[in-house]
């Protein structure tokens, strides 16, 4: 059974991809109408400001992970062969 819903996944996954894609917009969208009782700091009552931190937080994970951490834990290709 889990198989067959895996498939299902697989199978509708572009489909999937706008349905979360259409209810993060929708989620922005009720932050312009719903705001934040208290907000802790200035930027917080901005609408969307979380997910817009969000996307440039997580780009900024990819940027030091791709442009650092990739260089210092990478082999070359011969790494093993060569002993």
């Amino acid at each position: 059974m889990f198989s067959r819903l895996l498939q299902w996944g697989r199978d509708n996954s572009n489909i999937l991809k706008w349905l979360l894609f259409a209810w993060l917009a929708a989620l922005v969208g009720l932050n312009v109408f719903i705001h934040p009782h208290h907000p802790h700091f200035g930027l917080e009552k901005f609408p969307g400001f979380w997910a817009g931190f969000g996307v440039a937080v997580g780009l900024a994970f990819v940027v030091i992970l791709k442009k650092i951490i990739f260089h210092i834990i990478s082999r070359s290709e011969d790494f093993y062969e060569s002993k």
